[in-house]
């Protein structure tokens, strides 16, 4: 994740900027309110700027939602062997939800063989 800088006029710490001028944070936290809104229509942009995040600084919450979109077909395909992916990543960052996620994933057979071993591995 890139590192924060400080900012001496504010005494506070400022995100990492993208190119495109938005804070990694305000990327994230629009994209999570898209994907709160449960509208179909906003679920491709949340996955943008879910991916934009991740592809930026690494961060496991985005990393665990798109895991969430690639699951359930929302702005994307649905395609259970990508959204497995994302949970790892996400859980291999200690997300507790992308544990509880991926242990599902392996309870029930969603993109991977059903395997009870995998599910204690996860915390499930």
């Amino acid at each position: 994740m890139p590192a924060l800088d400080s900012d001496p006029d504010v005494g506070t710490e400022v995100a990492w900027s993208s190119p495109q001028g938005l804070h990694i944070t305000s990327m994230f936290d629009r994209g999570a309110q898209l994907i709160q809104r449960g509208r179909a229509q906003d679920y491709q942009e949340a996955a943008v700027l879910m991916r934009q995040v991740v592809e930026r600084s690494g961060a496991a919450p985005a990393q665990y939602n798109l895991g969430i979109l690639y699951e359930n077909g929302f702005g994307v395909p649905k395609n259970l062997a990508m959204a497995v992916q994302w949970y790892s990543k996400a859980a291999a960052q200690d997300v507790a939800e992308a544990h509880h996620a991926l242990g599902s994933c392996y309870e029930f057979g969603k993109g991977v063989a059903i395997n009870k071993v995998g599910i204690s591995a996860c915390n499930y």
